[in-house]
């Protein structure tokens, strides 16, 4: 994909999304999991305790991105988490993981502080290795 890009879109099935140029029609599915693929090796060497997610993107939403029949259709089959979100939570399930807006308030961001230094003691557990 170049810069500038055109918009992406989801579209297909719930269990299996595709990731779709919203005036083209063109699928970068296969693209972009490559290039997520690569981006989660990195990460993996990063020692993560948690992940923000870009909210309303097709790539990196959680939960709540319009899923649609196809890319010259208004009609909705549900909501979706953007494709890397979807890779990044099978690959780490127990991440926590945020969308910006959900680090709106001094509250929100001292829980998600919390459930990720929670996880990183669980990392350092005994009985984890």
């Amino acid at each position: 994909m170049g810069v500038p890009r055109e918009p992406v879109l989801l579209t297909g099935s719930l269990d299996q999304p595709r990731l779709v140029g919203a005036s083209s029609g063109k699928d970068w599915t296969r693209q972009a999991w490559g290039f997520y693929k690569d981006r989660l090796n990195q990460l993996k060497n990063m020692n993560l305790d948690g992940f923000v997610c870009k909210a309303k993107s097709p790539s990196c939403g959680l939960n709540e991105i319009p899923l649609l029949e196809n890319n010259h259709s208004a009609k909705s089959l549900g909501q979706s988490s953007g494709l890397f979100a979807l890779a990044l939570t099978m690959e780490w399930p127990d991440l926590p993981t945020v969308q910006e807006h959900d680090l709106a308030t001094s509250e929100q961001v001292q829980k998600f502080i919390k459930q990720m230094a929670r996880y990183a003691s669980l990392k350092k557990s005994p009985e984890q290795n």
